[in-house]
This record gives structure tokens, C-alpha cells and sequence, in this order.
């Protein structure tokens, strides 16, 4: 018996130190830990009362994911806003079986740890602030001693001239994004994850207005998944003419009804399914391919 303590006491310490030195690994082997993220809200601004709905992350090493996620739905204990429910389809009946952001942070926290480097689309100006205030709010310690790279900024230093949404950015890396429908935070911090890895090793494949100019030059048909200002998603055969920057081109209608964003991009083209000519916005076309003229 006396043999057999002493041998399960030996076990449980040599555990022991086989978590610590799982835990420190990362560290002392001089790696880099890095946390992709995204969340939902019910709306735009904390400061006007919006709050978070969910949280997606992803753990990277050396920019590898590991294949740790944390993903959480959280009961915001206020209503959702229209807009924000036709981006994400969180309902207040879906989200009130889920706990507070008081009730997760910690684990929240937890994930992220101390030392990670924290990775968002836009997470500069709308992720990291949200989070820091409700963490506040919510006698949390907020996430300002941590490192954070804003892939938005990454993407515009890229690609100045392009549109730099993630649904467009994951085309300029053929990363596969069929299954974002609506934003979900753990499908697009799994999609960021690609982008990221993308923009840091400076390798894009070729992006919708690259394929739209060859489509031009060499007089071919577009197919194309497009995303209109509704929401209502449809696929269409188009003959691209030319690109549009801040024209009098009224969007998907008729010339000289109102004037483009001048921020936008959009083009020019035939529609098959319209039997009209038409101006789509860049970054909502969602899929794009040229039409092999065989077929």
C-alpha cells in the first residue's frame, strides 16, 4: 500500500509539472501567441447603449492555428436592432437562453490570457472598444496592455485601391467564405485567420477587379454572386463595360437618379437577368468567375 501512495504521489507530480511546462512552453520557446477575434453586436455604438451578442476566437502559434476556439453567445438584456439582426439573424428570443457578459469575461479573459497578440478586422476602431467597454462596465480588466493588429489596416496598405471588407478580401486570397450567409463571429475569425495569414506573407491570388479588368480587355461575361443593399442575395451572368467612381450611376438602376459614394467602387455592365444595363457595387459581389466562351 505504502509502494503504491508513494507511486501515485510521484504520478500526480510529475502531471503537475507536465501542465506547467505545457503552459510555459509557448513562452520559453520564444513563440508568438496570437488570438484572432471578431464579436456581434446589437448595434453600432456602446456608447448609445449597443452591446455584445457574441464573441469568435481563434489561438495562433507562429501564425498557425492550434485548433483552440472559444466561441460564446451572450444575452444582451436589450433589444436588437433591425440592422444589426439582418447582418448576424440574432434574435433577443435566441440570445435570452445564453449568459450575461458579466458571466463570461473571465473566461473570455482566460482565452486571451497575458501576453497574446490580439488580431481583428477593424478591431482598432469597433472590436477593441466595444470590448474595453463593457469590460469596464463590468469591473473587468480591460485589454489596453495588449498588442493589437488591425487587419483592416494591413488590407489598406495591400490593396490602397481596393475595397477591404472581409467577404472581399477573402476573394483576393481564395479563401472560401459559401458559408458566411450572415456574420457569425467564430466563422469570421476562422475566415480573418486566412486573410491574416494572407496579408502577412503577401501572398493574394487575384482580386474581383483584377478579374473584371481581364473580363474587360478580353471582352468576356462575368458570373457573379451579388449582395444588393437589402440583403437579398442573387447569381447573374453580366457583360462588364467599365468601372465607376463617384458617377451620377444610380446603384443596380437607372443614370442620373443620385450620385455614387465616391468611397465605393462599383462597375458598369449588362445584366442577363435584368435585360438592362446595371451598376454594382464592388464589394458586394461575393463570387466572381469569367465565363469560359466554350460554354
Amino acid at each position: 500500500m505504502k509502494k503504491i501512495f508513494i507511486c501515485c504521489v510521484l504520478t500526480i507530480i510529475s502531471i503537475t509539472f507536465q501542465v506547467k511546462a505545457i503552459e510555459t512552453s509557448t513562452k520559453d520557446l520564444g513563440q508568438t501567441r496570437e488570438i484572432v477575434f471578431d464579436i456581434e453586436t446589437t448595434g453600432l455604438s456602446y456608447k448609445k447603449g449597443d452591446k455584445i451578442v457574441g464573441i469568435g476566437a481563434i489561438e495562433l502559434v507562429n501564425n498557425v492555428p492550434t485548433g483552440r476556439t472559444y466561441q460564446q453567445y451572450i444575452n444582451p438584456m436589450k433589444k436588437v436592432s433591425q440592422k444589426a439582426f439582418s447582418v448576424h439573424g440574432l434574435s433577443e428570443e435566441f440570445l435570452s437562453q445564453y449568459p450575461t457578459f458579466s458571466e463570461v469575461a473571465q473566461d473570455f479573459l482566460d482565452f486571451i490570457g497575458d501576453e497574446s497578440i490580439l488580431i481583428a478586422h477593424n478591431g482598432k476602431e469597433f472590436d477593441i472598444p466595444f470590448l474595453n467597454y463593457e469590460l469596464k462596465q463590468n469591473g473587468f480588466e480591460t485589454l489596453e496592455k495588449h498588442q493589437v493588429i488591425d487587419a483592416l489596416d494591413l488590407a489598406k496598405d495591400m490593396f490602397p485601391t481596393e475595397p477591404h471588407d472581409l467577404d472581399y478580401m477573402s476573394q483576393c486570397f481564395n479563401i472560401d467564405n459559401s458559408e458566411r450567409i450572415k456574420h457569425d463571429a467564430l466563422l469570421d475569425a476562422k475566415i480573418l485567420v486566412g486573410v491574416y495569414q494572407g496579408l502577412i506573407n503577401e501572398t493574394p491570388s487575384k482580386c474581383p477587379s483584377a478579374i473584371i479588368k481581364q473580363a474587360i480587355s478580353e471582352n468576356k461575361k462575368l458570373k457573379i454572386v451579388y449582395e444588393d443593399g437589402k440583403k437579398e442575395v442573387t447569381r447573374r451572368t453580366i457583360e462588364p463595360k467599365r468601372f465607376e467612381f463617384g458617377s451620377v450611376f444610380n446603384e443596380e438602376g437607372s443614370e442620373n437618379e443620385y450620385p455614387l459614394r465616391t468611397d465605393k467602387q462599383y462597375i458598369k455592365a449588362y445584366c442577363e437577368l435584368d435585360q438592362d444595363n446595371r451598376t454594382f457595387r464592388l464589394d458586394r459581389i461575393k463570387q466572381i468567375a469569367i465565363v469560359d466562351s466554350q460554354n
